[in-house]
């Protein structure tokens, strides 16, 4: 991760700007004028590890991995970095079920649009029998599922995140852990 250093430049004084800041300083509890000093922490690469996409790589790259099962994974690695954009099914932004439904639409699988559906197809498995290609579902709303994303190995998914877009994480992560709700299979 690298840490990114920002400051927000002084505030000048005009003639109506001054009432204003006084009575920020008063509700804020310190002056407005003076310069802030913001640290951001950005995880590179879209919120994948280089050691995530070579997870990624080994997955679609056993000889025991169906042809369907490869292309798929390949093609998710493909969206590593594209935003998240609610509804969206395109490049330029996407969802995770519009991601998960997309990536499908290539091969001979339609898909439901929505998570909650998508959870309703396939083979229900136990997450220890999880192999590449498989779904992965979470309850993040509080009202059933409600995220989706494609199992990789060794307990990392990839997904549309709301707040990086398509990305790489692991069911390990307190979050993912916490909302959990099931594996399906839906390629052989």
């Amino acid at each position: 991760m690298r840490t990114l250093r920002t400051r927000s430049r002084p505030l000048t004084t005009g003639r109506f700007l001054l009432p204003g800041l006084l009575c920020c300083s008063l509700l804020f509890g310190g002056c407005p004028a003076t310069r802030v000093e913001r640290t951001v922490v950005v995880k590179i690469g879209a919120g994948t590890t280089e050691s995530e996409r070579e997870t990624l790589r080994r997955a679609y790259a056993q000889p025991e991995l169906p042809p369907q099962r490869k292309l798929l994974l390949q093609e998710a690695e493909s969206w590593i970095g594209t935003p998240y954009r609610y509804a969206g099914t395109t490049r330029a932004g996407v969802d995770c079920s519009g991601f998960v439904c997309t990536l499908f639409s290539a091969l001979p699988h339609k898909l439901p649009r929505n998570s909650a559906s998508q959870a309703t197809v396939g083979q229900a498995i136990s997450l220890q029998d999880a192999v590449a290609g498989d779904l992965v579902f979470f309850n993040t709303s509080g009202n059933g599922v409600s995220h989706v994303g494609i199992y990789i190995a060794d307990n990392l998914f990839i997904h549309a995140s709301t707040t990086i877009g398509v990305t790489i994480n692991s069911l390990a992560e307190e979050y993912y852990r916490k909302r959990f709700v099931a594996v399906r299979r839906v390629l052989r």
